[in-house]
């Protein structure tokens, strides 16, 4: 089920060959790196991260209470914890990570 979950919001290798099947041209891919907060020194990525974070923080309930109460029989209350501990570690500028978008 969790493979289930996740495969919908992995990356689609066959998107290419599918947009040329209709007939679109010169396509074109480019992964992003995005801080996952305000820790880079670099002003211009300190402020795309912090509007990223801003993003994921504010996006968390809605990205987790389905999928986790439908497919895992998980209660609210067990989304609200783990999406507190989930915050906490997003926000932690001990934590120096990207993601590819």
């Amino acid at each position: 089920m969790l493979l289930i979950a996740i495969a919908a919001l992995a990356y689609n290798a066959e998107t290419e060959m599918m947009l040329q099947n209709q007939e679109f041209l010169d396509i074109q891919e480019e992964v992003i790196q995005i801080p996952l907060n305000p820790w880079p020194d670099d002003p211009r990525e300190k402020d795309v991260a912090r509007w990223y974070n801003l993003a994921l923080t504010q996006g968390l309930e809605a990205m987790t209470l389905g999928p986790l109460c439908r497919m895992f029989n998980w209660t609210k209350d067990d989304v609200t914890r783990l999406i507190t501990e989930v915050r906490r570690d997003i926000c932690s500028r001990k934590i120096r990570a990207y993601n590819n978008l």
